[in-house]
């Protein structure tokens, strides 16, 4: 796997962890209070990070831009605003936090269509990347 597509999984099995572990907490104290903070933080976290890196697993071309790498660092800012933002308007009140973390989800998607555009159409399809070589034995 390229070194992208392992960070956005390694992100994504992160954010998964921490957000299931919010939904233990929640179900054994029966406090669904950020109940919206847990979904979007399995939603944008653990599923959209993780599809994120299985295409550029599948891409490598696309994974290898400077594009990807801003795209990156912008969907970190979009779960980690949105998530916690939404947690602050539980307490607080306040949604400015949520909007920044609305706009960077909504701009890291617009990254990575583009990206998907201008690059995911190359010769390299998942076939001939790295996850399959014929001539290689599977292990066990």
């Amino acid at each position: 796997m390229n070194k992208l597509g392992m960070k956005f999984m390694l992100s994504a099995a992160f954010y998964g962890l921490i957000a299931m572990s919010v939904g233990v907490y929640m179900a054994a104290t029966s406090d669904y209070l950020f109940k919206a903070a847990h979904g979007h933080l399995n939603l944008l976290g653990w599923v959209t990070m993780s599809i994120f890196g299985i295409v550029y697993f599948v891409l490598p071309d696309l994974a290898s831009t400077k594009l990807a790498k801003l795209h990156f660092y912008c969907a970190h800012v979009a779960v980690l605003f949105l998530s916690g933002g939404m947690a602050i308007f539980v307490l607080f009140g306040s949604t400015n936090v949520a909007k920044v973390g609305a706009v960077f989800a909504i701009s890291s998607m617009l990254l990575f269509l583009y990206g998907l555009i201008k690059y995911g159409s190359t010769k390299t399809s998942f076939s001939q990347s790295s996850a399959i070589d014929s001539k290689q034995p599977i292990s066990e």
